[in-house]
Order: C-alpha cells, then sequence, then structure tokens
C-alpha cells in the first residue's frame, strides 16, 4: 500500500495476475489488472509507491516468466507504471537485466515531486550467494543507467530482505540484512546513501548497533526533507520492533530504539508523514487465541524542536511547518511550574520537565503521567536550566544563582560543576553546546551578545553578536 499528501491511496496485491486497486483519487475507484502478457505466472512480492500527482508504479516478483522454457525456479521482476487517471502507461516492463538464477523479493520507493522511481530486490545468479540488485527509473518509465548492486556478495543461503525510501529530489536510501561470521542465520541491517544518478554518498550505514543477532526484515521511510527512519526486528531482546532516525545526509540522530515491547511479533510496516511523525503498523501473535494488528504513531525531528510551555501544556512544532503544533503534550499546570525540556535519561528524546519549588520533575516516558524523574535540587528563586554539562549524554539539572552555574552531573541531588560567569542585572543564562564537543556549554544572553564558556573555566571564550538589547 501506498499513499500521498492529497489522500490517494493504492493497494497492490499479487495472484496469477497483479492487481491495483485505488482509493481517493479524483477519478474514483478503480479496480486494475497490470499484467500485459497472455500467459499466467504465479505472482508473489508485490509492492507499489505513488507519487505527489497520483501516478503509481507496482511491481511483483514472476516466476518463469523470463523464460518458460527453465521452469518455475527461475524467477524475474516485472513493473508497470500507471498515470494518475489509472490508465496504464505502456506495457509492463522487466526490472532485471541479468536473467540467471533467482531475482526475487522486490522493494520500490517514488520521488514524491518528479516522479522519479527506484526498484531494489534480492540477486542470486549464480545461487551462490546474494545481493541487492537496484536499477533506476526515469518518470516515463525509462531506465536511467544500468542495473547495479548494493553491498557485498555474500555466499550461503541467505535474504537481503531490501528496502528503499526516495526523498523528493530523488536521492534514496537502501537499507538491507546482511550475515556476518559466515553465519547465515546471525544478521546485522546495513544501510546506503545514494544521490539522484545513482551514485554511492558515503560509507555503509551500521544501523543496527547491537551484538550480531537475530535482527531482520530492515523497512525503510523517508519524510519530505530526506530525513529518514529504519524500522527492525530484533530477536535478541524478545522480538521487539527497533528504529532508528537519521537526517538526510545520513547522520543518526540517536541510538537505536525499541519502538514495541512483548513476543511473538512480526515484521513492522513503516510510514513517514509531512508533518514530523512517523507510524508503524505490526502484528503479534497470541497462540492459540491468534493474532492481533496494532499500529502506533511516533513524534520524530532531525533536531531541537520548538516547543511552548504554557499552563500545562508543552506545544511542540516537531514538523518545523510554523503552523499548528504536531504534538501537544500535557505535563505540570501547577502554580509557578516552569518548563523546560532536556534528555535527562539519555534516550535520544528531550524529555519534557518541570521546576517546581526547588525540584525537577521530568516525564521520561512520554506517557503524560506522573515524573519518572524526580531530583530535589536548587531552590526557590533559582533559574532552572537542563544540559549535558559533562558530555555523558544525558541533560544535567541546573541552576544560575547569584552569577554561578551548579550543575548535577552525576543526578544524585549535589553540586558537581560551580562555573561562576561575571554577571549583570538582565543577563539571561543559557546551556547549550555552543563548540560542537558533546558539553553544554554556559553562556549569558546580554544587550544582543552571547558571552560563552566554551572551556568551563569561568571566562567567555567566545562572544557572538546576535539578536538585540
Amino acid at each position: 500500500m501506498a499513499g500521498n499528501s492529497n489522500g490517494d491511496l493504492v493497494v497492490a496485491f499479487p495472484g496469477w495476475r497483479p492487481q491495483a486497486r485505488r482509493y481517493g483519487f479524483a477519478h474514483g475507484p478503480q479496480n486494475l489488472k497490470l499484467n500485459s502478457s497472455e500467459k499466467f505466472f504465479p505472482r508473489d512480492a508485490t509492492r507499489v509507491a505513488v507519487d505527489s500527482r497520483g501516478d503509481f508504479v507496482v511491481v511483483w516478483e514472476s516466476q518463469g516468466q523470463e523464460d518458460a522454457d527453465r521452469g518455475s525456479g527461475y524467477s524475474g521482476i516485472f513493473g508497470r507504471l500507471v498515470s494518475s487517471a489509472g490508465v496504464p502507461l505502456g506495457p509492463e516492463f522487466h526490472v532485471n537485466s541479468v536473467e540467471q538464477g533467482r531475482q526475487a523479493s522486490p522493494d520500490v520507493s517514488m520521488a514524491a515531486g518528479t516522479g522519479a522511481f527506484v526498484i531494489v530486490w534480492e540477486t542470486n545468479p549464480t545461487g551462490s550467494g546474494a545481493q541487492v540488485g537496484a536499477q533506476l527509473f526515469a518518470p516515463t518509465g525509462a531506465r536511467v543507467g544500468d542495473e547495479f548492486r548494493v553491498g557485498s556478495v555474500i555466499v550461503g543461503a541467505w535474504h537481503p530482505h531490501a528496502a528503499v525510501a526516495m526523498a523528493p529530489d530523488g536521492s534514496f536510501v537502501v537499507v538491507w540484512q546482511e550475515p556476518v561470521e559466515d553465519n547465515a542465520s546471525t544478521y546485522i541491517i546495513l544501510g546506503q546513501l545514494f544521490s539522484a544518478g545513482g551514485a554511492s554518498i558515503g560509507p555503509q550505514l551500521r544501523i543496527s548497533e547491537g551484538l550480531p543477532g537475530f535482527e531482520e526484515f530492515p523497512q525503510i521511510a523517508c519524510d519530505p526533507h530526506g530525513n529518514f527512519v529504519v524500522t527492525w526486528n530484533d530477536d535478541n531482546i524478545a522480538g521487539v520492533t527497533m528504529s532508528r532516525l537519521y537526517r538526510a545526509n545520513g547522520t543518526p540522530i540517536n541510538r537505536p530504539i525499541a519502538l514495541t515491547q512483548g513476543v511473538g511479533q512480526e515484521g513492522a510496516a513503516v510510514a513517514f508523514g509531512s508533518n514530523g511523525t512517523f507510524a508503524i503498523a505490526w502484528t503479534e501473535m497470541f497462540p492459540p487465541i491468534g493474532t492481533i494488528a496494532h499500529v502506533r504513531r511516533f513524534s520524530a525531528s532531525p533536531g531541537p524542536e520548538v516547543c511552548i510551555f504554557s499552563s500545562g501544556v508543552f506545544a511542540c512544532d516537531t514538523g518545523r511547518t510554523g503552523g499548528l503544533p504536531q504534538v501537544r503534550h500535557p505535563f505540570g499546570g501547577d502554580p509557578g511550574d516552569i518548563g523546560l525540556l532536556g534528555d535527562v535519561d539519555g534516550d535520544g528524546r528531550a524529555d519534557p520537565c518541570v521546576f517546581r519549588s526547588g525540584q525537577f520533575l521530568c516525564d521520561t516516558a512520554h506517557d503524560y503521567g506522573a515524573a519518572e524523574f524526580q531530583e530535589s535540587f536548587g531552590q526557590s528563586g533559582d533559574t532552572p536550566l537542563l544540559g549535558d554539562i559533562d558530555g555523558d549524554g544525558r541533560a544535567d539539572p541546573c541552576v544560575f544563582r547569584n552569577g554561578h552555574f551548579l550543575c548535577d552531573s552525576a543526578h544524585d541531588g549535589e553540586v558537581h560543576q560551580d562555573i561562576s560567569l561575571e554577571a549583570q542585572p538582565g543577563d539571561v543564562p543559557l546551556l547549550g553546546d555552543v563548540d560542537g564537543d558533546g558539553r553544554a556549554d554556559p553562556c549569558l544572553f546580554r544587550a544582543g551578545l552571547f558571552l560563552c564558556d566554551t572551556n568551563h573555566d569561568g571566562i567567555p571564550e567566545l562572544t557572538i553578536p546576535f539578536g538585540q538589547p
């Protein structure tokens, strides 16, 4: 299934004849039979992608169609391009140029703005080792360049289960699972960025970071800015769905994060919205009762988000649209509460916190409930701050009092950092990593100047004129 921002939705499904059904298009619902060959062949692994205009492409694995004389042990990848009016744009086309052996398990993604698309699949021409194959196409369905390979050829009976996501500008990311240490049952998740022309960008990404194990079935989705999220199954920890968020240039935002909990889970499907959120859908098995389908939505952002704290609610523009907030998080709200944001537990997400009568209270579970993080630090009248003062990946409770930045870097309620800056009346204290060394720096904003102590020695080494008195 694939959809676009107009609400156009296409569902494709396999059979003896690959088919698709459209919903929400201007021309109304429509059933389409997509193969143009007269013979019947077993079809499987059908995938679909749609652009912003409603044009879409469906790809599928077809057994024996490449050369019926070779029998059913051979398979190939085929596809068909369809206009937004539901009219096929030419006959079905043969995707893979190498026609030997197994060509299976395709995935496809389309550039929302241009209609260009890329198809990836498992290729094993000789039967001795599998790899990821790929082919770029123009919006017309014409090939762009030759078929190319992604990753390494690994000997043995394994399946890459490759997935691909294309950004609006035509650049794309391929992810796949790959065995390690010559063990076909032990996998890691890898990725590779490509330009719109198909040139690889940078080294391979090691997406899963845990010990090699049963890390399988990667999925990927892009947002309108090219940022992407990867999900996969991790059977090392009870079969949960893991995820990792990346900037468009391949920089990871955080460590892998578990999105689900429980056992008996199967691979999740993922989609990334235009408003800075992504959603996953998965099934969970409960023998002998059966299976239950789940869906859950998550806030995602390639960096710090613009948030406002008012009347006990954090309202955040996670999609940076400048419009209405995508996330509204109620927390705190007692008279005198001061709202703060900081990643106090080091899981890669900023936590909603309030400072109340000398106590930091934080909703680290993001469940709108009681504060999981509670720490008495500071006193009434202090200016509270949150920042990773020691660079350990956790935001530390800090207060500014009489020209001193006092910080509890051990999270035990005691002062472990005392940094004095000569302050003047009206100075605004701030914490932020202005030099990129991983530590938050004490700064004062004074009459249009940021004065920052990057060495944490009480002397402002960095002065930046910005803003007005």
